[in-house]
């Protein structure tokens, strides 16, 4: 914001006062389900006794939606007692409510969305289980994160301002906002003034109340909403905002803590995401604090956060119970993560010393615990022992004193920032515990009884006495008499412990000769030839200097307690082995050694070739291989594998499917084989025809559809008019009738179906005409008549040339009554259902009354109109008989008829009535 639109800061800014010398301390041993984390949020919660913890982003698992409390330096996840939560998300806001006695959780967003809904959590939710409540209402803040809260007690409202949200920007981008809303009583109210100064957008700014000021405190913060366009500025809210003048600054940051310390009377600031010329510089390790109008750089002048390192969009809040600020998770802006907590002011120093034993024991190392609290981590230890010794270093001492006597240890802790603690005790040191024992003779036969007498000096009392004579059997006491009732080699072991843990043994070998027995213990009884079987003869009793007498076959031997034979054939061996000891007994033991040759497998299908569906049986045939076997069969067809030495499946489909056998035995090595199982589809095939129906000769091309089967096919005609043919596709002619045309074909299997297919064939059309009579006088009548044959019902006929007078209604037979005189050409045209049509011609003569008749001596005469006759002459009349007489047909080519609804083909005679000849 610029310059000239701040307000100044209320009252004459005070000089910095002296700092108090504070840092940071962390508090080990977060617990694992809290992972490490950025974009966190905490928030102070006094009846919870300390800080609540919810949001933020983990690399590992995204948006975080447990629920955490800090308490007393511990960390605990209550989410499982909780019936409600909201959403999982990272840049939330979190604040303690004091006027509701709850924290309040706004907004904030997951990898897809941003929130603008509000949720409340207090003790009693917690403890009456009903998780977080969902408090959301119309009027809100829009969706956002990054927000800057604080808890306003002058009006007991929350006081939100700026944040950002999803795609706002002009290119797709984040876009900040400069509103300023306020919660109270459950609902939000938009406090913001038209026309006001303000901080400006601000998004991830730092902000918390400051009881000295007297008003909510709004640093830094990125004014774009994308990132790295920080501002310097410190803003004080009373009811509106102003720009404070202070002395220092933090520098342009934003994504860090800030969180009001009463202990220093000072707000505190640590970390964020510092902003330079370039854009985003680092996450940066800076504390500060703000006391008065004063910022004061406190991190390289007291220490503080020099063990945090360099981190941003960490969660920060005051710790109530404790007094403390606490400082959980962030990131270093460059992909480290973090679950470290750390406190501010750091603990105060303090050693203590802790003794598992009161005493030392001289010549025994001796060791000293340290106890310590608080300090800066990295602490160093210094430790004097007081004997004239070096100086030791370590968190716990660790001395041997040579000589008995009184010493005082002193330890010196010191912290990375220089505070030490001392702590200094008395340790007495006394003469070095040391045992003597007597025996009897440790050598006889069973039953035997030794008798120990045990004695020691030095150490501190009471001693306690442990005896294990090595056969199952202990005594609590020095002297004691042991009756060994079975032969064997024994060790007698007594430890001697003194008060000071410091303990002392000895060892005694008892050889007490029982019955020699012997064992033997063999690499493997089961094994695939050929094989090297590694022996070894176990022995009990007898009375040492054994002799070994192996045998493995006829003729082959051994003489040594540990032998090793390669059975190269398979079969069962019964391998043995005499012992005799030096005083001449002997004991046998033998072993059967099971030898078999490799596993190989081969296996058998009832079929390999089939009909679907195909019922198939599969047999193994093993050899070798240790017993017992066990088979999987893997049919090749998605389903599931069985076992057995025989098994059956059905194959539905066909293909050729690969069957697999795997045959395991019982030293886990494996024998593979497959096999392929062709199955067929049922053959199936139809019958196709160019032409079903026309007129002869009709010219059909037949063919068949075939599916299924083995190849190779063949293929035999019926054409249902005497005649066959062979082949898939056939050529033949038609004469008139109706026919079925079968197809029968044949695969390699044998199989054969058949299918058919129906055609008719009809006689071509014909027409010829006639009048009765041709020559005729007006007022005479006569009868034009055509004859048809062959075609396909229904049959049209249609007249044109007709005289005057001649009332046409395209019927086979018309009368006609002519009304005008002269030599007419008539056409009569027929046309069928298959759309074939012929036409014929037939010659009128009509003369006028008084005119010659026809064929008569003086010859017809046409009238021409008026009073005017013509003479035809005997020439003219025959050239007209000629040309009615004369048959004109016209055949097109054949086609199908035309389909129902289409339209008929023009005519001449076009407006006629039209008539049906059947």
């Amino acid at each position: 914001m610029p310059a000239l639109n701040a307000q100044p800061s209320p009252g004459a800014i005070p000089a910095p006062a002296s700092h108090v010398s504070e840092t940071w301390n962390e508090v080990y041993g977060a617990p694992p389900g809290l992972v490490s984390s950025a974009n966190v949020t905490l928030a102070e919660d006094p009846p919870m006794g300390g800080v609540v913890f919810f949001g933020g982003y983990s690399p590992l698992v995204g948006a975080l939606g447990d629920t955490w409390v800090y308490h007393n330096g511990t960390w605990t996840d209550i989410s499982a007692s909780l019936t409600a939560s909201p959403a999982a998300r990272w840049g939330n806001t979190l604040t303690w409510y004091p006027s509701a006695g709850a924290v309040v959780l706004f907004g904030g967003r997951n990898a897809t969305k941003a929130f603008n809904d509000t949720w409340t959590l207090n003790a009693t939710d917690v403890t009456d289980r009903h998780g977080w409540q969902n408090v959301t209402k119309a009027i809100a803040p829009p969706p956002r994160l990054g927000a800057a809260t604080f808890y306003d007690p002058t009006n007991s409202s929350i006081v939100l301002y700026g944040g950002a949200c999803l795609s706002c920007g002009t290119s797709g981008s984040a876009a900040a906002f400069n509103d300023t809303w306020k919660f109270a009583a459950g609902a939000w109210t938009n406090a913001t003034v038209s026309g006001s100064i303000n901080p400006g957008r601000r998004d991830s700014a730092y902000s918390a109340w400051d009881p000295d000021l007297n008003g909510g405190v709004l640093f830094g913060g990125d004014s774009s909403g994308a990132g790295c366009a920080d501002s310097n500025e410190t803003w004080l809210y009373r009811s509106s905002w102003q720009l404070l003048t202070t002395n220092g600054t933090p520098g342009a940051l934003d994504n860090g803590g800030l969180v009001w310390y009463a202990g220093g009377d000072e707000l505190v600031l640590f970390g964020g995401i510092q902003s330079g010329s370039g854009g985003c510089v680092a996450a940066n390790q800076t504390a500060w604090t703000l006391q008065h109008y004063n910022w004061t750089n406190v991190t390289t002048s007291s220490g503080a956060g020099s063990g945090i390192g360099s981190l941003c969009c960490a969660g920060a809040a005051y710790d109530p119970y404790e007094r403390l600020v606490v400082l959980f998770g962030g990131d270093d802006g460059l992909g480290s993560y973090f679950n470290n907590t750390w406190v501010y002011p750091a603990l105060p120093l303090s050693a203590g010393l802790s003794f598992p034993f009161p005493e030392a024991e001289n010549g025994t190392p001796f060791r000293i615990l340290s106890v310590v609290s608080g300090g800066q981590p990295n602490l160093t230890f210094e430790w004097e022992y007081g004997d004239g010794s070096p100086d030791g270093t370590g968190v716990d001492g660790l001395h041997t004193y040579t000589s008995p006597g009184t010493y005082t240890v002193n330890l010196t802790v010191t912290d990375s920032v220089g505070r030490t603690a001392n702590v200094s005790t008395r340790v007495g040191v006394v003469p070095a515990l040391q045992i003597r024992v007597n025996s009897t003779s440790l050598t006889g036969e069973p039953p035997y009884a030794i008798t120990f007498n045990a004695t020691a000096t030095g150490g501190v009392l009471p001693l306690t006495w442990n005896w294990n004579f090595g056969d199952h059997s202990i005594w609590a006491s020095a002297n004691v008499t042991h009756l060994y009732r079975i032969g064997g080699t024994f060790t007698a072991t007594l430890m001697v412990n003194d008060s000071l843990g410091a303990d002392r043994t000895a060892s005694f070998v008892a050889h007490i000769y029982g019955a020699l027995v012997a064992h033997i213990a063999a690499s493997s009884v089961v094994a695939i030839a050929p094989v090297m079987v590694n022996f070894s003869a176990d022995l009990a009793g007898g009375s040492g200097g054994f002799v070994y007498e192996w045998t493995f076959l006829p003729g082959a031997n051994a003489t040594a307690q540990n032998v090793a034979f390669t059975f190269t054939q398979p079969g069962s061996y019964n391998v043995t082995v005499v012992v005799h000891d030096s005083l001449g007994y002997g004991a046998m033991a033998f072993v059967v050694v099971n030898v078999y040759a490799p596993l190989t497998s081969s296996a058998k299908a009832s079929t390999l070739l089939a009909l679907a569906p195909a019922n198939d049986n599969f047999t193994a045939e093993p050899t070798g291989g240790a017993p017992p076997l066990y088979y999987r069969w893997d049919f090749g067809d998605h389903t599931p594998t069985v076992p057995g030495v025989t098994t059956s499946h059905q194959y539905l489909t066909g293909a050729n499917y690969t069957v697999s056998l795997t045959v395991t035995d019982a030293l886990g090595d494996l024998a593979i084989t497959s096999l392929i199982v062709q199955v067929v589809n049922r053959l199936t095939v139809g019958a196709n025809a160019s032409s079903t129906d026309g007129p002869s000769p009709l010219n059909v091309v037949l063919s068949s559809d075939r599916t299924g089967g083995l190849a190779p096919f063949s293929y035999l005609w019926a054409f249902g008019d005497g005649s066959t043919g062979s082949g898939a596709t056939q050529m033949h002619s038609y004469s008139p009738g109706n026919f079925t045309a079968h197809v029968q074909a044949t695969d390699a299997l044998g199989e054969n179906v058949t299918a058919s297919v129906q055609i008719v064939v009809f006689q071509g059309l014909t027409l010829s005409v006639d009048a009765s009579p041709t020559n005729l006088t007006l007022g005479n009548v006569t009868t034009l008549t055509a004859t048809i044959a062959g075609g396909v019902a229904p049959i049209n006929v249609r007249w044109a040339g007709l005289p005057n007078g001649c009332l046409s209604h395209n019927a086979a037979v018309v009368d006609c009554d002519p009304v005008e005189v002269g030599a007419f050409v008539i056409t009569a045209t027929a046309t069928d259902g298959a759309r074939e049509n012929v036409s014929a011609v037939v010659g009128l003569i009509v003369v006028g009354p008084g005119n010659a008749t026809p064929g008569g001596s003086g010859g017809p005469g046409l009238s021409l109109g008026g009073t005017t006759t013509v003479a035809l002459g005997v020439f003219g009349v025959g050239v007209v008989l000629a040309v009615a007489w004369f048959v004109i047909r016209r055949r097109p080519p054949r086609s199908r008829p035309a389909p129902e609804g289409a339209p008929e083909p023009e005519s001449s005679s076009r407006g006629r009535d039209e008539g049906a000849v059947g």
